[in-house]
């Protein structure tokens, strides 16, 4: 797959977890756990 065949891309989380993702990046689960980053989950 080329990224430009992506034409947009839809991310979903908790406000409380914006300023994480400006200094960090999106992290997977893992990463964050890792890291012990503080962050809200949304998943299930």
């Amino acid at each position: 797959m080329n990224r430009n065949d992506i034409p947009e891309l839809h991310f979903i989380t908790y406000i409380e977890n914006i300023p994480s993702i400006l200094r960090y990046g999106i992290l997977s689960h893992n990463k964050i756990k890792t890291q012990k980053l503080n962050y809200c989950d949304i998943s299930e």
